[in-house]
């Protein structure tokens, strides 16, 4: 099957990114992926202009040779390469609740979920910069069309049964009360108008 042969993924947290990694790269390009796991978040202790900013960190040895990049950077760390570039996004308020109880969990870091959301907000777009430089873009919540839509550009076979979708466990959102998430969705507009903007897009196949 023909398709692109080699491509840059720009993985946002929580958007599924670990369901890819193994139902996708582990399948078709083992050996032949790069993992870059060089991820580091910079904190402020007052309010920054923009909120959390990533540090330019060191590219791994030999980047160059491996035919598909994946893992939580910037769309601009590997531009360079002149690839195209892949990428997922989920609904903005989901998402970051998903990701604040991890983030408290994982760094036991105790922090309020508005002032979380203060420090992340409008992260996807902040990751993924201009979207018309994407090959294309799924969306979590239409996972299954726009997991096909992937492979076909990648030139794979859809896969059928890609594994756990962790994103599912909705418990922590449900909790959620209505007006935290009416206030996260607040501070993250530029996230909510690109969602929006990438789910019209699916919806009427701008892509592929």
């Amino acid at each position: 099957m023909e398709g692109i042969k080699k491509f840059v993924y720009v993985h946002i947290l929580k958007t599924a990114g670990t369901t890819l990694r193994h139902s996708i790269f582990e399948r078709y390009y083992k050996g032949r992926y790069l993992y870059d796991a060089t991820f580091k978040p910079r904190y402020y202790s007052e309010k920054p202009e923009h909120p959390v900013t990533i540090e330019p960190q060191p590219y791994p040895k030999k980047y160059e040779k491996y035919d598909v990049i994946f893992g939580h950077f910037k769309y601009d760390k590997y531009e360079h390469l002149n690839r195209p570039m892949f990428s997922f996004v989920r609904d903005p308020v989901r998402r970051l609740i998903d990701q604040y109880h991890y983030h408290k969990g994982y760094y036991k870091r105790k922090i309020k979920i508005e002032d979380f959301a203060d420090e992340w907000a409008n992260h996807m777009s902040y990751v993924l910069g201009d979207i018309s430089k994407y090959k294309f873009i799924g969306v979590v919540e239409k996972f299954d069309k726009s997991l096909k839509m992937f492979c076909k550009n990648i030139g794979v076979a859809p896969v059928k049964n890609p594994g756990k979708k962790r994103y599912f466990n909705d418990d922590n959102i449900r909790k959620t009360s209505k007006e935290v998430k009416k206030y996260i969705k607040g501070v993250n507009k530029e996230d909510v108008e690109l969602y929006n903007e990438i789910s019209r897009r699916i919806k009427w196949r701008f892509y592929c």
